[in-house]
């Protein structure tokens, strides 16, 4: 650390601690799980925020799934040093693994959102609900594979509650079975 008038010069780097002494990006060593002595990590892999011997771990999973960030750029700025080193810690074997599984609850998550309210919409009696309808009554939230594996009396459950949600006539016009 340098000196200016005899005073020393504040890092005006925020984000220095997400390098090593070498000056590195680190990866595993931001988690508690792989943690070093020589680094006090910020992160946790669990699905919530962990405390240990008054030393409290943020869930990045939690962190994640709350800033609902498709891209993961904004995330990546503000959880990690830039985009490179979010980069280094999703294409590592076993932490990108971990991540992969929260991108998917990610998708799950904003897809049954969406799917929620479509369903609202489509249940309103509006000519500009048209599309909406069209998705619920071919249950868009769901892939091919998923439909064609539905068991028969599943299939009739979900058309019987598409019935009371969105209404015979709209069921009947949609339907793509």
């Amino acid at each position: 650390m340098s000196l200016k008038n005899g005073e020393p010069v504040k890092d005006c780097d925020p984000k220095k601690h997400f390098l090593d002494p070498k000056g590195q990006a680190r990866t595993f060593s931001l988690f508690y799980e792989y943690r070093i002595e020589t680094f006090q990590p910020p992160y946790t892999l669990k699905g919530f925020d962990l405390e240990v011997d008054g030393k409290k771990y943020l869930s990045l999973k939690k962190l994640y799934l709350e800033m609902e960030d498709v891209t993961e750029y904004e995330f990546a700025q503000k959880y990690f040093y830039n985009w490179d080193h979010w980069l280094a810690v999703t294409s590592s074997r076993l932490l990108g693994g971990e991540i992969d599984k929260w991108r998917a609850e990610l998708s799950l998550k904003l897809q049954a959102r969406a799917a929620k309210a479509l369903i609202e919409i489509a249940a309103k009696p509006d000519a500009r609900n048209i599309s909406a309808s069209k998705f619920v009554v071919n249950r868009g939230w769901l892939t091919q594979d998923e439909l064609d594996n539905l068991s028969k009396k599943d299939k009739q459950d979900m058309e019987d509650s598409l019935r009371a949600k969105v209404g015979e006539d709209k069921v009947r016009m949609f339907r793509r079975e």
